[in-house]
Formats: C-alpha cells, structure tokens, sequence
C-alpha cells in the first residue's frame, strides 16, 4: 500500500503540470476567451433587442389609448358637448396619463385648442425624458364621409417594465450559458478527435519503437495538413528503417576495414620498412572515425529528436512548427548520414591505392648522385611524349649514410605532384632538382617547377593528410602529407613549401647526412 499511495500522490501532483502543459489545455486557453465574448456580445446584443421591444410596446399601447381616447371623442366633438368631452378627458387620467388634450378643427382656425384636463406643464425636466405625447385624429363619419373634427393628445408618463425584462434577459442568459458550453464541448470533442486522436497514435508508434524497436505506421487518412504530416512520418519510418541498415552495413564494413588498418598499423610498426605507413593508417583512422562519428551523432540525435517529438505528443504540447521542425530534420539528418557514409567509403577505397609497400627501408651508405640519378630514370616515362622537361644538380661523389627507398618515394612523390597538379592544364613546364651542401653534416635538396602554383590558402594545408584540390578527380591528399612523414620521421629532416600563383612551386628539404640510427 505504501509504494502505490506514493505513486497516486506523486501522479496527483504532476497531473495540473501535465494539463497545464499539454495541447488541449493551451487549446482551450484560447479557445474560450473567443467563445466568452463572442457569447457576451451575443447577450448584450439580445438584451438591447429586448429593452427596446418592450418600450415599443409601451408606445403601441399608449398609441391604442390615444386611439381610444379619439374614437370616444367622436359623438361629443361632434355634438359640440364640452361637458360630455371634459368628463372623457377627466375619464382618462391616471398616474401615468399626465395630461389630455383636445384640439378642434374649424373651418377658420385648423386646430383650435378646445379642453385640456390634467397638468401637461406641471413635470420637471428629469421627468421630460419620460414623458411622451401621442395624438390621434377624432373622425366622425357623417352619412359614410369621414370628416375630421380635431385630434386628441395625451401626455403619459413612460415607465420600463424592469421585472418582465429581467425575466426575458435572466430566460437569454440561461440559453447563452449552456449554448457556450454546448460549443465549447463540441469543440473540445472535435478537436480531440480530429487532433489530438491521430497525434495520439503517432505517440504510440514512437512509444513502441522505443520499447520494441518495431516501427508502426499510423494508419490515418486525411488531406489536411495533419494527415500530410502523418503521411510524412510514415514515409519517414521507411526512410530511417533503410537509413540504418545501410548504416548498419557500412558500419560493420567500416569496423572490418578499420580492423584491417589497425592490424596493418601493427604490422608496419613491427616492420621498420613501413614505418612511413604507421602515420598513415593512424590518420586513415582518425578520418574514417569522423564521418562515422558525424552518422552516429546524427542517428542519436534523431532519436533525441524522436524522443523530444514523443514528449511533447504525450504531454499534448505538439504545435505545427514543432512538427515541421522534426520533418525538416530529419530529412536533413537522412542527408547527412548519406554522405558521411560515402566519405568512410571513399577513404577506405583511397588507402588500398596507396598502402602498399614502395621500397625497402634498408639504411645504408650511398651515392646521392647516382641514387637521384636511378630515380629519376624511372620517372622517365612521366616525361615521355610530353612538353615537361627536368634539370638535375647533385654534387659529385656527396655520401650519404640514410635509407635511399624512403628518399626515392619522397622523391617520386614531389615530382608526381608537379606533374599531376603543378603542370595541369599546361602544355610544357620545367622541374629542376638540386642538391645544396649545408655543411659536412647537413644537406638541402629543392625541388622545384615552374607551374600555376599554389595559393595561401593550400600552401598552409599542403601537407594536411586528405587535403586535394582533386577531390573527387582521383586525388587522395596523401602525396604530400607522406613525403612530410618520411621526412621528418625516417629520414630525419624537415620541408618546407614556398608557392606563389602564376610562378610555381618549391619545395625545400633539409636533410642530415648521417641519419641518428634507430634504437
């Protein structure tokens, strides 16, 4: 009993938050002002109606008395009895009936004021507002011709019959209030099944998938903009369903292929030849784990979104833009994951290209010349039938004790990317090599061509891994980010670009004579 008490007193708590905060509160929130005022006015409006009908009432009624009062004129006026008119006049007052008058019409004199019984100057000016005349024409039908004898007036004091009004307005105010709330009712009934009912199905497809992981469309059809948004979540489902197998499959090839880089990592780390690629795979790493990252984070925050969407359907807070708001993203999320994907691929494609074994890393001592000159005859094809030419300057007899194989790609690399995208689009250019003696223990070699060059922007991200201005073209960004590794870490020197756009490209390596042997 104490845990289920607890758990009642606890839902009693949170119940008005929850209504508070829910659609059909803020609904009605809205709603019932409008229906208040619509309903006042529509009282007030009534109530006018009626004050004024039964002051016209009153009127009509002392019109039909002056009426009478004429019709029981005829025979005195037209017997000239002043007696017998004096005492109809007299007959006639009361307390509201002020004053009656008689005003004959002679030939001479139109309207010749005859009687008058009562006080017709006697009321002050509050009372001037009450009081009303109504006048009558006295006919006498002599031999069936109508002939006018005067007219009869009568001065009577207006009063409102309050206690009948207020027993019209009280009928009006009982038929308003249950038409406000026979509409508020209606409304709210309409609006939770036209609303909230299909929103409620929306959230027990999302409260599913949460605890199952089975997906539900929400079987709803309707043209209206509710139902397009159902349509769109159900469309969603089959999108995000797709979305994540894919994901899924990519993933597991992803994590294959990073176990297969992390497993050549260890072995080009227990072999010193391919030392150079230990940097590589790292990096290959570190990319592939970025646009997997950004699906994941996505995925996740789908499912926040999800979630959020789901929240706010089951506390009834769901408004338009929140719904647009979780279309929207989750298109762009479907988007996103896409083309994250196609980059962990394309990656994965590149490094298979370029993580193969180039040259033996044996260290030995060795004629530069002659070493430069060997490499260079195999980037002879490179130069065959085309309009590029190259100059080599390498001082005689130069030893080095260093390993020519990692010294030979960086070479073939530099001159690779001279071609490929100093010269392009050009019909001729020149590359020249030249070896520079710094003292007995250091060197410089530069390398250098006469191309479109480069500008700021790529000169400071030349030897960024991935970074190519071919993407897409076959260019990998990796030529130049392994000639950086090689040089700094085999063979123990450092480089450095210079470019300027329209002049070129140089590229300078320092390098140590005698390279510090490994332990």
């Amino acid at each position: 009993m104490g845990p289920r008490a607890k758990e009642v007193k606890y839902g009693a708590k949170i119940m008005p938050a929850q209504f508070k905060n829910s659609l059909s509160y803020h609904f009605i929130l809205r709603i019932l002002p409008a229906f208040f005022f619509i309903s006042l006015a529509f009282l007030i409006i009534l109530s006018i109606i009626e004050v004024n009908n039964a002051k016209d009432a009153s009127r009509k009624a002392a019109q039909e008395q002056a009426d009478n009062l004429a019709i029981l004129l005829q025979e005195s006026v037209w017997q000239l009895s002043i007696t017998l008119s004096e005492s109809i006049l007299i007959s006639v007052l009361d307390e509201n009936l002020i004053c009656a008058k008689l005003n004959q019409s002679t030939s001479m004199d139109p309207v010749d004021l005859l009687l008058v019984k009562g006080d017709c100057k006697s009321f002050n000016d509050s009372d001037a507002e009450t009081v009303e005349v109504f006048s009558s024409e006295i006919i006498y039908h002599d031999l069936g011709k109508p002939r006018k004898l005067g007219d009869a007036s009568i001065y009577i004091r207006m009063q409102t019959n309050w206690k009948s009004i207020s027993k019209e307005i009280a009928i009006l105010v009982v038929l308003t209030v249950v038409l406000f709330f026979t509409i508020v009712a209606v409304t709210v009934v309409v609006f939770r099944w036209a609303i909230l009912a299909p929103l409620a199905n929306v959230s027990q497809s999302l409260k599913t998938y949460q605890e199952t992981g089975v997906r539900t469309p929400v079987n709803w059809d309707t043209a209206d903009e509710l139902g397009v948004f159902i349509h769109e979540y159900n469309n969603g489902l089959i999108r995000q369903h797709q979305t994540e197998t894919e994901l899924e499959a990519t993933r597991q090839e992803a994590e294959q292929a990073l176990a297969s880089l992390r497993e050549a990592q260890e072995r080009l780390i227990q072999a010193e030849k391919m030392a150079s690629l230990g940097e590589l795979v790292a990096g290959i790493a570190h990319e592939i784990n970025t646009p997997l990252g950004i699906s994941i984070t996505v995925a996740s925050t789908v499912a926040d979104l999800s979630r959020e969407l789901k929240m706010k359907v089951d506390n009834s807070t769901l408004e338009k833009e929140s719904l647009d708001h979780y279309i929207s993203s989750l298109y762009e999320a479907s988007s996103i994951i896409e083309k994250s994907l196609k980059i962990a691929a394309g990656l994965v494609s590149n490094f298979k290209q370029v993580a193969v074994d180039q040259t033996s890393e044996q260290r030995r001592v060795f004629d530069l010349k002659a070493t430069v000159n060997e490499i260079l005859h195999t980037l002879h094809p490179l130069f065959k039938s085309t309009g590029f030419t190259s100059e080599v300057h390498v001082p005689v007899g130069l030893m080095m004790d260093s390993y020519p194989g990692p010294l030979g790609q960086v070479i073939t690399n530099c001159f690779n990317n001279a071609i490929i995208h100093g010269f392009e689009a050009c019909a001729e250019g020149h590359i020249s090599f030249a070896v520079f003696i710094i003292d007995q223990d250091w060197i410089a070699l530069e390398i250098k061509d006469n191309g479109k060059g480069m500008p700021q922007e790529s000169v400071n991200k030349a030897f960024d891994p991935f970074f190519t201005t071919k993407r897409g073209k076959g260019g990998t960004g990796l030529g130049l980010n392994i000639v950086f590794n090689i040089v700094t870490n085999i063979l123990g020197g450092s480089i450095n670009i210079h470019s300027v756009e329209g002049e070129g490209t140089s590229l300078y390596l320092r390098l140590p004579v005698n390279v510090s042997r490994k332990s």
